[in-house]
């Protein structure tokens, strides 16, 4: 079965409003070139071609179906067309479309199939883009365990693979490539957090900053499960408990271990709408409950989590965080969101208007100048 990781905090009416717009833009797309007949088409460059069969797929509006078809067309598209080619298709999607969660699950999809055509991890991963969340190199990963296991995985030269051919990796592409691999363990381990996390110490990187990737991978693959969008079947007992709206990052396993906490409530952020109901608290009293250093990253991760829906949401940024009780606690949400557009090359434009607009007194730590 495909895995699939997805995080999403849109409401069913917002996704179906989304997916008509994928096929309407996804039937102009088709309708320019059908215009011309099958004799025009006989002519269009290979890359022409696969950009219409993937935009084929979301022809109709169910998602499944659609996804359904990336998962079985795309082996073909892989021999045919190359990886390369096939792995750039988030891209066009992205540029066509935008960057949503159909485009990540789309990727991840791809990703897989990428990796067992070529069954070589570093060039499997290097075929892929950062495009949507990096959902093509997710894919390649987890494709990688399924196949081998964990241990070999483990034993895998993940500096090397993260730089790209000659280290050609931006900071952001190797930042997501460690990410990755943290999805990649708890699929490995079948959803078992303390082993992943045991796991991620256990990786050879080159810093502190990249293990802890792999830690916030562990902790968003969880977080998926916990809104039925895993590819994981994880009991509700590892990530909810009533009473407590920041469980589990305040179970004594993680919260007795600073890292491990930091990206939890990093992760947990996209949680906490749907929480604040449950518990009917506002999302900055849930916040207010950690600890003071936890409290930083829950404040950072609403911020991550409003960005990583979509680029676009920028002026939602703003509103939201600019509302949060305290100074360190807006600069610390306005931090997540442009902290993930500065990461993500493509985003840069919207990174410099978002800062831009950001107020006077919290531009300054809420975007540094390097």
């Amino acid at each position: 079965m495909k895995a699939i990781a997805l995080l999403t905090h849109l409401h069913a009416q917002k996704t179906l409003l989304l997916l008509a717009a994928v096929a309407i833009g996804a039937g102009v797309y088709l309708g320019f070139f059908s215009s011309f007949g099958d004799r025009a088409l006989s002519v269009l460059s290979p890359q022409t071609k696969l950009e219409q069969q993937f935009f084929a797929c979301f022809e109709k509006t169910d998602r499944n179906k659609a996804l359904n078809c990336i998962a079985e067309k795309s082996p073909a598209w892989i021999k045919k067309f190359g990886a390369k080619k096939t792995g750039h298709l988030p891209d066009v999607y992205r540029a066509a479309i935008g960057d949503d969660f159909t485009c990540h699950l789309s990727a991840h999809l791809i990703g897989e199939d990428i990796y067992a055509v070529s069954e070589d991890l570093p060039s499997s991963m290097q075929a892929c883009t950062q495009s949507c969340s990096a959902g093509c190199i997710h894919g390649t990963t987890v494709g990688y365990v399924a196949e081998y296991g964990t241990e070999k995985f483990l034993a895998s030269d993940f500096n090397a693979i993260c730089s790209g051919k000659n280290d050609t990796a931006t900071f952001g592409e190797k930042t997501r490539c460690f990410h990755g691999i943290g999805h990649a363990l708890m699929a490995g381990f079948e959803g078992n957090v303390e082993e992943s996390l045991a796991a991620c110490n256990r990786i050879r990187v080159p810093d502190d900053y990249r293990r802890f990737q792999c830690f916030t991978g562990v902790f968003m693959e969880l977080f998926s499960a916990s809104q039925g969008l895993s590819h994981l079947t994880i009991p509700s007992l590892a990530y909810v408990k009533t009473g407590d709206p920041l469980y589990p990052c305040t179970s004594s396993f993680v919260a007795n271990n600073k890292n491990y906490e930091a990206a939890c409530l990093l992760q947990l952020g996209v949680l906490l709408p749907s929480r604040a109901v449950a518990e009917q608290q506002a999302i900055f009293d849930i916040c207010n409950e950690s600890s003071s250093e936890g409290r930083k990253w829950c404040y950072t991760g609403i911020g991550l989590s409003i960005i990583s829906a979509t680029s676009e949401n920028s002026d939602r940024l703003i509103s939201t965080c600019t509302n949060a009780p305290e100074m360190g606690d807006q600069i610390a949400c306005l931090s997540g969101g442009v902290g993930f557009l500065k990461l993500d090359t493509d985003s840069r434009a919207v990174y410099k208007k978002t800062c831009n607009e950001i107020p006077a007194n919290l531009r300054e730590y809420a975007c540094p100048i390097n």
